[in-house]
């Protein structure tokens, strides 16, 4: 089913004149709960059970609104278990039992226009709550649509943003049965828009309103003060009637459980485990007693160090939170045990053992200068699967001079390094373990580069030769002069 309303033009045109005049300081009224719809008054048709038959969810989908403060329910929502729950027909959050929604519902604060938009119409008012205006999300239309066991409400505010709330039922058996509440905000407009939305959830634990708080992951103790978590710290909460003897617990998602539902929750900015009514369309009022009446709230984008949600032109931004109801000695969803996720197991038998063995002798360099160090380093490997050792020795001539122990896992290997130096020229034949190789000392007469050899004064053969012709002709000459 699918249907559209929207209000007529002067009442629009008042609205918007209103937010813009926001300067007073006047609290919208916050509304008795005895005064919300117990019975909503409403046909029938006006709302929608959605069950798997774990849980059951209602939907309103009351799109009309008369005139300008007109009261209509779209897309506010309550949960109760269903028939085959484990505890059947039960409260999980208020009124949902008696199919009643009316105190579970979203809001969307627009920081750029400086309005809170709500889908509660009981708590919209034409004045200013501080520093901005409360009003009706629904206050420009509102479309309501349903496809199997979900069920979408979408939104147009005004300010060029439009809101999408996914409301569902999820899941087959009570171990990964949930709720599933998703909202998505879109800007339409052509200028940027801050937004944050809040979540508020109405617990009532099988007819008990005033119920108990716990963290999970980590855990803590049952409580029923007031906390405020900005940004929580923690997987999921769990709250329950009574911690001693508990009818079921009602859990709901946080950060977690990353990987159990699709898609992933989105963890909040903050989250106030808190008493309900206690707090208008967005604000919170700190100081009070959850074991009166109690509630929790999700924000996303709170303006808490300036962390709105900056949507550009055309951007939008979605969050989910997941809700659902577990008995005592039952498992909860994402919460398996690990081995029921695990591959089989592999059939298991010995581990073959230790293989040690020593490969890939290297020396270098192969030359060197009386003194000059040499580095024999090779690898030891096991070839085998339990952890094994070896003694790596190096020889020189045949005399053992240095060792090493190396530990070693199945399957690798470990480089071993040794450095050996010799005075004395000539070759050296060096072992490790077997493996054989050599380096030469060379004498220093060998590598004398400062001795200037013949051509380098610029005589060749060839110059001795005529320096020695030179010499026997002069001798010659001498001799034949002493004869005369």
């Amino acid at each position: 089913m699918k249907r559209r309303t929207a209000l007529r033009l002067f009442p629009l045109l008042l609205v918007t004149a209103l937010l813009l005049s926001a300067g007073g300081a006047v609290l919208a009224d916050v509304p008795d709960k005895e005064s919300l719809p117990q019975d909503p008054g409403q046909p029938p048709d006006n709302l929608v059970v959605l069950s798997n038959g774990i849980y059951e969810l209602t939907v309103s989908d009351d799109t009309e609104i008369e005139e300008l403060g007109g009261e209509a329910y779209p897309g506010i929502y309550t949960v109760c278990t269903g028939d085959d729950h484990p505890f059947p027909n039960a409260d999980v959050l208020y009124n949902g039992a008696d199919h009643s929604p009316g105190s579970s519902y979203l809001s969307v604060r627009d920081y750029t226009m400086g309005v809170v938009y709500t889908s509660l119409p009981e708590l919209s008012s034409p004045e200013p709550s501080g520093s901005y205006a409360i009003a009706c999300l629904g206050g420009g239309g509102s479309d309501f649509s349903v496809s199997g066991n979900r069920a979408t409400t979408t939104w147009y505010p005004g300010g060029d943003l439009e809101v999408e709330q996914v409301t569902a039922v999820e899941g087959t058996k009570l171990s990964n049965s949930r709720v599933r509440i998703t909202t998505k905000v879109t800007n339409n407009d052509t200028e940027i828009h801050q937004v944050g939305i809040r979540y508020e959830w109405d617990l009532m634990i099988a007819d008990d309103d005033d119920a108990w708080f716990a963290t999970r992951d980590p855990d803590s103790g049952f409580m029923q003060d007031e906390k405020v978590y900005t940004p929580p710290n923690f997987d999921r909460f769990e709250t329950t009637d009574d911690p001693g003897d508990p009818s079921f617990s009602v859990f709901g998602s946080v950060d977690g459980p990353q990987g159990a539902f699709s898609p992933n929750p989105t963890p909040p900015d903050r989250f106030i485990f808190g008493e309900w009514a206690e707090y208008d369309a967005w604000d919170y009022f700190e100081g009070s007693d959850p074991g009166e009446d109690s509630a929790v709230l999700y924000y996303w984008g709170y303006d808490d160090g300036n962390s709105p949600i900056t949507l550009s032109p055309g951007a939008s931004v979605s969050v989910t939170a997941y809700l659902y109801a577990i008995p005592p000695g039952y498992e909860e969803p994402g919460q398996e045990e690990e081995e029921k996720w695990a591959p089989p197991e592999r059939e298991k038998r010995p581990l073959e053992p230790a293989k040690m063995g020593a490969n890939y002798l290297s020396v270098d360099p192969r030359q060197v200068l009386p003194g000059q160090e040499v580095r024999v380093s090779a690898n030891v490997c096991n070839s085998g699967e339990e952890k094994g050792s070896l003694t790596a020795v190096l020889a020189v001539n045949g005399a053992a001079e240095q060792s090493q122990s190396v530990a070693v896992s199945g399957g690798s290997c470990k480089q071993v390094v040794f450095t050996t130096a010799k005075a004395v020229p000539g070759t050296y034949q060096v072992t490790v373990n077997g493996m054989q190789g050599q380096f030469t000392v060379l004498a220093p007469r060998l590598v004398q580069a400062s001795v200037p050899s013949a051509q380098a004064n610029g005589l060749g053969t060839a110059g001795i030769i005529a320096i020695v012709a030179v010499a026997l002709v002069l001798i010659g000459g001498l001799v034949a002069v002493f004869k005369q």
